[in-house]
């Protein structure tokens, strides 16, 4: 930290032209799991599964996706004990190339490819798997001023380069090292957000570790999603 008289300054930026992508911000892994969750358990009578939930119109499920504060859409698609580990779940269906070609993309690639053509903003995409890669590489194709790094290790990350980080799982900050002075962005989907004392928040606990020496920023996931009565805030 930097000292002038009682006051303290976090470090500057290194470079305010570079910004970094999770792979999770082009496309809605989630919902990516949910269809292919769709294909796998057809309408029947498991009590595991939560029927009537998961075959919803896809619009309503990313209604969901957005506006079910401090919910997860995978988690809401179980009953009883799978519900309970449905982290290990979703894990297991990022295994899948199925669920990378059914997953919606988010409005984040049309954004790099803004930045890319303004010539002097350049985009790094973090992924970590081949499926991963892959789909990056389709979807960012030809796209100017953008890197793709294979196998990303965000411990060894030097986040500190870049103005801005884009996630789109709060939680996803536990894999990073410390840093400082970056803007934060996170995708507005439900389960990155909580609501308290009628106001719609990040999760209060990655503010609280995070928020002192960076700032914040939810930003959209889609352009085309109407809140549900049950997302309307008194």
């Amino acid at each position: 930290m930097v000292m002038i008289g009682d006051q303290q300054l976090p470090p500057k930026r290194k470079n305010s032209s570079r910004l970094l992508f999770d792979f999770d911000t082009l496309v809605d892994l989630h919902l990516g799991v949910v269809k292919a969750l769709q294909e796998d358990y057809p309408p029947g009578e498991l009590s595991t599964v939560n029927y009537s939930f998961l075959h919803q119109p896809f619009e309503k499920l990313k209604q969901f996706r957005v506006f079910g504060y401090g919910k997860n859409v995978v988690q809401e698609c179980f009953k009883g004990k799978p519900k309970e580990s449905f982290t290990s779940i979703y894990e297991t269906y990022l295994n899948q190339k199925r669920v990378y070609n059914r997953a919606p993309r988010t409005l984040i690639p049309r954004l790099i490819r803004v930045y890319g053509n303004s010539g002097f903003i350049k985009s790094t995409v973090l992924t970590h798997n081949v499926f991963e890669y892959q789909t990056a590489s389709e979807i960012l194709h030809g796209c100017n001023n953008c890197t793709i790094i294979q196998n990303a290790n965000e411990k060894t990350i030097d986040v500190n380069q870049f103005a801005r980080l884009h996630i789109g799982d709060i939680h996803d900050l536990d894999r990073y090292k410390p840093f400082d002075c970056t803007h934060i962005a996170v995708l507005n989907y439900g389960s990155n957000l909580q609501l308290i004392d009628h106001d719609v928040i990040l999760l209060r606990e990655y503010v609280i570790q995070w928020g002192d020496t960076n700032q914040f920023e939810i930003i959209d996931s889609y352009n085309d999603v109407t809140c549900p009565d049950y997302g309307r805030i008194q």
